[in-house]
């Protein structure tokens, strides 16, 4: 969620965070966890998933010529796509690889609230 406060996140950054979490997990576990969390942040909201389209720049660095595009799906069919096409890698993916998330409204009240929180000391 925080990362999502910054810019778009990708779901090689998903596979990221469960594999900093989770020392020692191996690939299925990472995969695994990581569908359930893209799933969870779909479910309740907080998040959009999409495609980042543009010319000429990289997505993370350069927002200006770039925009996020929402696939518009149900939650269901959206975790289809991740799964096939996440699956076909056949390894986790990198840069630019299966999807990007973005937050929702709801989604920046919570990264906003979860910020505050570790900025007093939460952990």
């Amino acid at each position: 969620m925080l990362r999502g406060a910054d810019d778009w996140v990708g779901a090689w950054e998903v596979a990221s965070v469960v594999e900093s979490m989770a020392s020692g997990a191996n690939e299925v576990e990472v995969r695994d966890s990581a569908f359930l969390l893209i799933r969870q942040v779909l479910s309740h909201g907080l998040m959009e998933i999409g495609d980042v389209a543009g010319t000429g720049s990289h997505p993370v660095y350069v927002h200006d010529s770039c925009r996020f595009q929402p696939w518009g799906l149900p939650v269901e069919r959206s975790m289809e796509r991740v799964e096939q096409e996440w699956n076909a890698l056949g390894r986790s993916p990198t840069l630019g690889e299966v999807c990007w998330l973005n937050l929702t409204e709801k989604g920046q009240v919570q990264a906003h609230a979860l910020r505050s929180w570790k900025d007093e000391g939460g952990s």
